[in-house]
């Protein structure tokens, strides 16, 4: 069973804390939460609080968050993707995918290649029994590998319309990719990477 902490810890390192950048989809963000989607989290009151004191930093960190922060992750992501679940690897994987690009979306991504590999799965973004149920008859390091593959095609796509992000998201892709494990993917199933992303482009 995978374990927040470790998960969490990857990545908030890659979220940093307070932004604003003009060209991100997501607005206004602290530890990667974004004001437009999450206009009701805890901490925005605290954030407007400390901008009457001067403009906010760029990667600007507020310690008396951090557990509001953790909190909102465990509940909004962590819990809803079922990620304890999981594997570690896997886990890991499957939370910066949808921390960084949206739940629906990595849910999707891993759902489409379950099926590639024989299942049968509604590709609804969401992950209830049956997807777990899927994911536990499968390698899940193999799933793991083939979700980073499928989300790094995503993003250089990604990158061609959002090119003030392409360093960014090459970077967060190099430091996932550590986590990985040691054993690569078999070429067969490398395959399924560009057939899963052809039906994700589709939706």
């Amino acid at each position: 069973m995978a374990v927040f902490n470790i998960s969490y810890g990857i990545t908030s390192a890659l979220e940093g804390g307070y932004a604003n950048h003009p060209k991100d989809k997501g607005g206004e963000t602290y530890a990667g939460i974004s004001r437009k989607f999450h206009s009701t989290w805890i901490g925005w009151p605290y954030i407007d609080k400390q901008r009457r004191y001067g403009n906010l930093k760029t990667n600007q960190i507020f310690p008396k968050l951090n557990e509001y922060v953790k909190t909102f992750y465990t509940r909004e992501f962590w819990d809803k993707l079922h990620c304890s679940a999981l594997d570690q690897a896997l886990a890991n994987q499957l939370f910066d995918y949808a921390v960084n690009s949206g739940k629906g979306r990595a849910v999707k991504t891993l759902q489409a290649i379950l099926n590639q590999l024989g299942e049968s799965l509604l590709v609804d973004g969401v992950i209830g029994a049956k997807s777990l149920a899927a994911i536990a008859k499968h390698d899940q390091s193999n799933l793991a590998q083939l979700l980073h593959k499928n989300r790094e095609v995503f993003l250089k796509k990604e990158a061609q319309n959002q090119p003030a992000f392409a360093q960014v998201w090459s970077n967060r892709l190099n430091t996932m990719k550590e986590y990985l494990p040691s054993a690569g993917v078999s070429l067969g199933l490398l395959t399924i990477v560009g057939i899963s992303l052809f039906f994700l482009t589709k939706n």
